[in-house]
């Protein structure tokens, strides 16, 4: 991947003002930081969809970071590149 492709994977995965927890997590699109949505899932467990159709499944949630909650997924979501 080419340096740029590489940052549009990176902020794929970044959703700027969202310090949600999990228990606020709901269906549907969010905007990411590279400006594409990805799609959750709360049925049977909090699931991210991209816009490729790649699903990823959240392992670990509410890690409190200095700017933010993470959550972890189990896989690469690739927006359009």
């Amino acid at each position: 991947l080419t340096d740029e492709q590489i940052g549009a994977v990176l902020t794929y995965h970044v959703v700027s003002g969202a310090n949600v927890t999990a228990d606020q997590v709901t269906d549907g699109p969010v905007t990411t930081v590279q400006t594409e949505d990805i799609t959750l899932g709360t049925t049977g467990g909090v699931t991210v969809t991209d816009v490729n159709g790649g699903v990823a499944n959240v392992t670990a949630t509410d890690i409190q970071g200095t700017n933010g909650v993470i959550h972890v997924i189990d896989g690469v979501l690739i927006p359009t590149l």
